[in-house]
């Protein structure tokens, strides 16, 4: 008979790998970057703020930090709308209801850069369809250079960015109108409610939970968010649609700035968790 401290020990033995994977792969990384963001490497010790200081007198960052603001939202709150739209759509009783469901999560499925790289055919001036369809309409009348334009190019990426990432946001929402008990539609049916005092007050109290999670976990993506960025305009026209996930990218594998690009990365971690907050409230809760 095995004593209660052996099966401790076969427990701590079990747990061990998985613990260190978790560690080379997550925990390693954040104090490596953290250190590396006061100057502390291993192989010299010269704590500063400088890297962070630097922040504040940087145009590139601060441009990179508005266009981030501008990037998160905007795409946040496309996905929401959109995908909030097709779940009710798709939560009613229709013909092809299965098929509608696959067919909409088919750009969340395909790989960030295969998407960038369609969209930058379709915006391409010369032989892009919009631009095509667009003159074909009489809507324009010369092509729109839609990437190189100070004034559509962020557009531009916000638009392929939801068209990307709005079927996630779907699938989450209508996972949660299917859990609402039909009860209480039947009991607003009896107590006359219209369509929108139904979605207003009996739909939406009840996708709070989901709403706020996904929510939480698109804005964080959003801003991790890289590769459409970097396929489609890398930044450009200069720096104009530079985000600060490419303005990290840039500094540290361009520029070689690995100190500075920690810092910006790690005050970009903290913009996450604070928005990651009603998230981590809604597993505590649970």
């Amino acid at each position: 008979m095995r004593s209660p401290m052996s099966d401790k020990m076969l427990a701590l033995l079990l747990v061990l790998p998985a613990s260190l994977v978790l560690f080379f792969v997550l925990l390693f990384p954040i104090v490596s970057t953290l250190t590396l963001s006061f100057g502390i490497t291993f192989d010299k010790y010269d704590f500063t703020f400088h890297h962070y200081t630097r922040l504040f007198s940087d145009p590139e960052f601060w441009n990179s930090l508005k266009n981030t603001l501008t990037f998160v939202p905007l795409s946040v709150l496309g996905d929401f709308v959109l995908g909030l739209a097709v779940a009710l759509l798709l939560n009613q009783t229709i013909r092809g209801k299965g098929f509608f469901r696959v067919l909409t999560i088919l750009p969340w499925m395909i790989p960030s850069v295969v998407t960038a790289a369609t969209w930058r055919w379709m915006y391409n001036p010369v032989s892009g369809i919009i631009n095509a369809v667009l003159m074909q309409l009489g809507f324009i009348h010369e092509p729109i250079l839609w990437l190189s334009t100070p004034s559509t190019a962020m557009f531009s990426i916000i638009v392929a960015n939801i068209w990307r990432g709005f079927p996630y946001v779907m699938l989450v929402l209508l996972a949660g109108l299917q859990t609402i008990p039909h009860d209480i539609y039947e009991a607003g049916a009896i107590d006359g409610v219209n369509v929108w005092q139904r979605f207003y007050y009996l739909t939406l109290p009840n996708l709070k939970k989901s709403i706020a999670v996904v929510l939480a976990l698109v804005t964080v993506w959003e801003f991790r968010q890289i590769d459409l960025v970097m396929t489609m305009t890398g930044g450009g026209p200069g720096t104009l649609t530079d985000v600060l996930v490419t303005t990290i990218y840039k500094q540290y594998f361009q520029f070689f700035q690995f100190e500075y690009a920690s810092a910006i990365a790690i005050v970009m971690s903290v913009f996450m968790l604070v928005v990651s907050i009603p998230y981590i409230k809604g597993i505590l809760a649970d």
